[in-house]
Parts: structure tokens; sequence; C-alpha cells
């Protein structure tokens, strides 16, 4: 497996399982991930990316390909959809998004279709896009921001971030304002109850995949007030169906 460089917000699961008190807990849960995914870079010159590598930006940077579903959603909530001119497969949130040229998945890029596109900025995820593919890119000249949200507040930082270097400040204050709303509201309800019940993130059918604690989807789960029954150290373990 290629070594990435270059985590998306998280990715919407394909399928979802939840154990316990499915209504109460799943409400909660959702009321958290709209938050982030549904209301959910551009000052000239050069930006320091998370790894505090060096990254030139263009003074207006018109033609972007976003490398990860969640960056897409990111740009369109920002409101620079009008300068999106690729995405990567399964982006279709929002529905505009799917009719996009795509580029390929985010950890299996095709470096000449970006080419083609000849984007004046690519934005990309750290734990996913390969390093050999950003390498690429950037020997022609096409510059690679990169972004690692972690948790719920890298992620406010990170549209912080993206809504400063591309000239987006208000409305990605907006959001992060809106989604720190939400989640104290979400927060003081859990607060007043003493149920904690428990839930199993589902990410993968075959074999069986969900979410450890060190995820993000682990720390969605805990806000929320339910117990992740996947809770370990290992981020991302396999079950079989008789567990």
């Amino acid at each position: 497996m290629e070594n990435p460089r270059v985590c998306p917000l998280p990715y919407r699961p394909a399928t979802r399982h939840v154990q316990g008190s499915i209504r109460w807990a799943g409400r909660w849960l959702m009321t958290l991930l709209l938050t982030l995914l549904l209301p959910s870079w551009l000052a000239a010159g050069t930006v320091a990316d998370p790894p505090e590598q060096k990254v030139g930006l263009p003074e207006h940077a018109r033609r972007i390909v976003a490398l990860a579903p969640s960056i897409t959603e990111i740009l369109f909530s920002l409101g620079l959809s009008d300068r999106l001119v690729g995405v990567t497969q399964f982006s279709d949130f929002p529905a505009q998004a799917a009719r996009l040229p795509k580029v390929g998945s985010y950890v299996h890029l095709d470096v000449e279709k970006i080419v083609a596109l000849r984007p004046d900025l690519c934005i990309a995820i750290k734990d996913g896009n390969p390093v050999s593919v950003v390498s690429k890119l950037e020997s022609v000249g096409i510059p690679v921001y990169a972004v690692d949200p972690r948790d719920l507040g890298s992620v406010m930082g990170t549209l912080l971030e993206l809504g400063r270097i591309l000239d987006a400040r208000q409305r990605a204050s907006e959001i992060v304002s809106g989604m720190q709303r939400r989640i104290d509201a979400v927060k003081r309800q859990v607060a007043g109850t003493d149920r904690r019940p428990g839930v199993f993130f589902q990410i993968g059918i075959s074999p069986i995949v969900s979410a450890g604690t060190p995820t993000f989807i682990h720390e969605l789960i805990t806000l929320a007030g339910g117990t992740n029954l996947a809770r370990g150290p290992i981020p991302y373990p396999r079950f079989s169906k008789e567990w």
C-alpha cells in the first residue's frame, strides 16, 4: 500500500447499523453528522499546509480539483462550486457535484485526467491521497494543498483555513459558528440523561468494518451520548458475522 502523504472530513459510510436504542442514539448521531457534513484555499504567495510544508498558491485560483468527496462538500458549502473543475468518485453531494468530471477515487487518482483539467490548485487529504500522485502533480507545476482534520476541532479549523485562503472567510465563519451551536445543543441534551446506548457503526460489508477509538466516528458517537461497541486501539477493526 502506498504511503499516504496527504482525512478527509470522514466519509459518509455506505452502511450503518445501530444496536441498542436505535432511534434515540441515531437521532443525535445524525445531528452531529449533518452538522459536520451538510451545512455542511486564497491569498497570493505561500502558505504552510498542515505538515508545515510550504505550498505556493496562485493569486486567484479559479480551477480547483477536489481530491476527496469531503473536500468537494466543503467547497460547495463555502459557495465555491463555480471554481470546481474536477472531483473524485462518490462525490455525489450536493447533487450538482455528481455532474462534475471525475478523476478517479481518492485512493486511486488518475493523474492524466487531473492534468487535462488544467487546475491551478488541487486540495488533498493526508490520510488517503497517495504521496506518489501528489508528487507527480507538483512535478508538473500543479500546487497541492493538503488538509488533515482528525476530530471536530480540526474539522472546524480546516473550514476556517480554507475560507481564509480562498477568500470565503465570512461564509466559513458562519458555518463553524453554526456547527458549534449545534454541537453545544447536543451536549446539553445528552447531559440531561444517563442513557448510553451501545452503537455499532458499520462502514464496510465484506469484511464487516467499524470504527475504533482513535477515529472521528468514535468522537461523534460519544458526543451523541452513545457507547461505541467497536471501541479499542484499532482505528478500523474487522468483525465476523458471529461477533
